[in-house]
């Protein structure tokens, strides 16, 4: 009834389903701008966010806040709410790329600088 099974890619030591799912180029660029926009006081906040995938099925391992200077904006419950959001953008990007197969996709650096977000991606 569901139709045929669909093939697996090797990832690692783990498999997933193939997808014929296209790597949009600005999907990440745009979901940081929207968080920019709906949380501009935290996004007035200079900080790199760097985090990592584990070595098995690059899913998220950790990541780290890192602030310019410390800020009693940082101690908020909306700064902890703003993070907590910003752990499953990440988790979204690293689930959206292991669908893809985009690479690289190992490590990555969010920058957030006068409002504005970047992010790099490595497989150092």
């Amino acid at each position: 009834m569901h139709g045929a099974p669909r093939p697996l890619l090797r990832i690692g030591k783990a498999a997933m389903p193939a997808t014929n799912e296209i790597f949009d180029a600005d999907f990440e660029t745009r979901r940081l701008d929207m968080m920019a926009q709906q949380f501009p006081d935290q996004a007035s906040i200079n900080m790199r966010v760097i985090f990592s995938c584990n070595e098995e099925d690059y899913g998220f391992d950790d990541c780290g806040f890192f602030h310019e200077i410390h800020s009693p904006d940082t101690e908020t419950e909306a700064y902890r709410y703003f993070r907590s959001l910003m752990i499953q953008l990440i988790i979204t990007f690293i689930e959206y790329r292991k669908r893809c197969d985009k690479k690289p996709r190992h490590r990555g650096e969010i920058v957030l600088q006068q409002g504005e977000f970047t992010i790099t991606w490595s497989d150092q």
